[in-house]
């Protein structure tokens, strides 16, 4: 029994001799501060122990090799590996942090400037403010455009005068026409922007340069036709209808563009507001709903037409030869009649006022390159007709023969107060030289 005894002490010995004493202290790495409550575990997960609020810990392992985890919310597990620690007993254990601290950074960077003279394409402009009918919608999308007044042409520019500032189609300098300001939409540009590739901010060669504060100028460039394609467009809207096509043929672009506004949607739309009802003009206000009565009226008390169509053509080659023609015809015609009936059965129509636009604008520009400079030149003219009457509504009797101006007739106004008409022809010629010699430097142009 002794010997058993014996061997079974022998056998224990080196069991006892395996546990070892983990001692120390663990804290935050960046701070210094103690850590408490830091779980100590092995790779398996056994916990081992915690630490004391003032981050001292002592656990026991049963090997010098193995690995203790120490895991604290709001710090990145930490693996330490106690067969590479020269002692077990006051070990200072650091742990990091895992909250991301969110530091002030002031970042500079260049704001992209804009050039004033680059092109601005109709998407750019489009995305911005949409597709519009009005050319003018776009423009206000412009860099430097300083204002405008609403249903004009008015257009300032960094600063300079309306009157200074001028249109070009290409190189062809333009009148920059509207529709009568005749109820909505009528008022809006004749130059179609489903036509055009981009709208420049240029310097008016005759007046300075646009970046001093000085006369500027819009250019609009037309879009280029694709040889592989021929693309066009209808619109159908509650009163725009428009048909839009551009073609390829032989090097050369073909644009056609045509707009017209619903009259019949116009006129039920002014005839809202223009007259007064019938039945309180002849005093039986009311008199009209009587469904035993028969109430006469006008069938189109408010007419409004208004239409136009572009029409151009333009080459360029690889030289850099360039020629264009364009063509744009308007035309604006509108008339407001009131029921002059005396009684409800009867309808009498009478003008109180009527108005006409029509105009006809043709361009042609020209670009030849050679070896000493280009050659560039341009031709415009512009026809323009306009005519307004008014009815005066005041005087219906004893007035003399010469005052009376045409009774029940459809294309006079009876008893006119003045007829305002007038007919504008202008032209237009431009040329211009640009050497290809430099000058003092710098590169000269010559135009008249």
């Amino acid at each position: 029994m002794t010997r058993i005894a014996s061997l079974i002490c022998l056998l224990a010995m080196p069991l006892l001799a395996q546990t070892y004493d983990f001692v120390g202290l663990v804290q935050d790495g960046e701070r210094g501060e103690p850590i408490g409550g830091a779980e100590l575990r092995t790779p398996d997960g056994k916990k081992l122990g915690t630490s004391q609020s003032t981050g001292r810990f002592e656990v026991q392992v049963n090997n010098r090799r193995a690995h203790v985890i120490f895991r604290k919310q709001g710090y990145k597990d930490l693996d330490v590996d106690l067969g590479e620690l020269p002692e077990l007993i006051d070990v200072e254990i650091s742990m990091e942090s895992s909250v991301q601290e969110l530091a002030e950074v002031t970042a500079f960077t260049k704001r992209p400037a804009h050039d004033p003279n680059q092109a601005q394409s109709m998407e750019e402009l489009e995305a911005l403010q949409g597709m519009r009918i009005d050319l003018n919608d776009h423009l206000r999308q412009l860099h430097g455009v300083a204002g405008m007044n609403e249903f004009t042409n008015d257009i300032s520019v960094n600063g300079s005068r309306t009157q200074d500032v001028t249109h070009y189609l290409g190189h062809s300098r333009i009148p920059s026409l509207r529709h009568l300001d005749f109820g909505f939409p009528g008022n809006q540009s004749v130059l179609n922007p489903r036509v055009l590739k981009s709208v420049t901010l240029s310097d008016n060669q005759a007046k300075g340069p646009v970046n001093q504060g000085n006369a500027s100028a819009l250019v609009y460039d037309l879009q280029d036709g694709d040889p592989e394609a021929i693309h066009g467009d209808f619109v159908y809207g509650s009163v725009d209808r428009e048909l839009n096509l551009n073609g390829y043929w032989d090097g050369r672009t073909y644009l056609v563009s045509g707009r017209l506004l619903d009259d019949n949607s116009l006129g039920n739309l002014g005839s809202k507001f223009f007259t007064t009802p019938k039945d309180a003009r002849i005093g039986q206000s009311g008199g009209c709903k009587d469904s035993t009565v028969t109430c006469a009226g006008l069938k189109d008390p408010l007419s409004f037409t208004s239409g136009d169509l572009f029409i151009g053509t333009f080459k360029r080659d690889s030289t850099g030869a360039f020629s264009r023609h364009s063509l744009v015809v308007l035309g604006d015609d509108f008339k407001v009649q009131e029921d002059v009936g005396a009684t409800l059965e009867d309808a009498e129509a009478r003008a109180l006022v009527k108005g006409h636009q029509g105009a006809w604008l043709y361009s042609y520009e020209s670009v030849t390159p050679s070896s000493s400079g280009d050659w560039e030149w341009g031709f415009s003219t512009l026809f323009r007709d306009y005519q307004d009457a008014f009815h005066d509504t005041m005087t219906t009797t004893n007035v003399p023969d010469w005052y009376q101006y045409g009774i029940n007739s459809t294309n006079q106004v009876d008893y006119q107060l003045g007829d305002n008409k007038r007919t504008d022809w202008q032209a237009i010629w431009s040329v211009q030289y640009s050497p290809a010699s430099k000058t003092f430097g710098a590169q000269p142009s010559y135009g008249v």
